[in-house]
């Protein structure tokens, strides 16, 4: 990825396999009579974290970055939506996804900038980001500010729908709409210092800030040119 990101083609890309998806086909209820509703079906896919190998089973992980005030975190906790027991451990600052000294290097040189979604953004203008036309200054990403960028070209994939379930109002969200990871928006820096665009570096740069919160959006960004 970090060749990629500084515009050289990698020699070979490896197939990683990643977390199985586990799908389960499961029958709408009415509330009302709680009974089946006829005609009405619906998948939801999990991530599965019990895999098994002709070697055996695997071991998955997951790192994740948090700002708390406890400083002590307990070694048992619970991971999904059924609450699966997962073991915690506390690493040092420096096993987090720092941007590789050669990649920041290209980006402080350059004004050809591109930026990849490490996850689904969510932008209030479908496939483009609002902050790019500076419409809310106010809610844009941190890092952004002071920067003009104009946009140069964008491969984006079919869009993902996202929704859940609100606990408090017992009934689904309302489906919303996602860029999906993978997707590439390649950018000219007009105005201001390219250094800016590192405090972005696994950052999120989804439109509104609770999106961002939650997540939706984290960029990687490299060179073009």
């Amino acid at each position: 990825m970090t060749t990629w990101l500084l515009n050289k083609t990698p020699e070979s890309l490896e197939e990683i396999e990643g977390l199985p998806l586990e799908t389960r086909v499961h029958v709408a209820i009415d509330p009302k009579t709680l009974s089946a509703e006829e005609g009405q079906l619906f998948s939801v896919g999990y991530r599965s974290f019990e895999s098994k190998s002709e070697s055996g089973h695997h071991t998955w992980s997951i790192r994740t970055r948090i700002k708390t005030d406890n400083t002590q975190i307990s070694s048992i906790g619970h991971l999904g939506g059924e609450r699966r027991a997962v073991t915690l451990e506390d690493k040092e600052h420096k096993d987090w996804f720092h941007c590789p000294p050669e990649l920041k290097e290209a980006i402080l040189k350059s004004t050809h900038l591109k930026l990849v979604l490490a996850t689904p953004a969510i932008f209030s203008q479908g496939w483009k980001p609002a902050w790019l036309e500076h419409e809310d200054t106010a809610n844009m990403p941190k890092g952004l500010h002071g920067l003009k960028l104009r946009l140069i070209s964008a491969a984006v994939g079919r869009r993902e729908p996202v929704s859940g379930w609100n606990i408090r109002e017992n009934s689904a969200k309302a489906v919303r709409y996602m860029v999906p990871a993978g997707s590439v928006y390649f950018f000219e820096l007009l105005e201001g210092n390219s250094e800016k665009i590192l405090e972005n570096w696994l950052k999120p740069v989804s439109d509104n800030e609770q999106d961002r919160k939650d997540g939706f959006g984290l960029a990687l960004w490299g060179v073009w040119k």
